[in-house]
């Protein structure tokens, strides 16, 4: 609910960027594969693959993030 809510919030005040949303771990970690974001908002408590290490993960394939 809090993501979905963070998402609306910033579609609605930069409707010309594109926002992903992703509920695991492994999928945020599927999106980066298809494009590669300018920003990541990480919720630290992801269920499976926690944010904290989710966001390590993210680092090493994509350090400038």
């Amino acid at each position: 609910m809090v993501r979905q809510g963070y998402a609306s919030l910033l579609r609605g005040l930069l409707p010309e960027v594109e926002v992903s949303e992703a509920a695991s771990g492994e999928q945020a970690l599927q999106l980066v594969q298809d494009s590669i974001p300018n920003l990541v908002v990480m919720d630290l408590s992801l269920p499976g693959i926690s944010g904290l290490e989710t966001t390590r993960r993210l680092r090493q394939r994509l350090p400038q993030l």
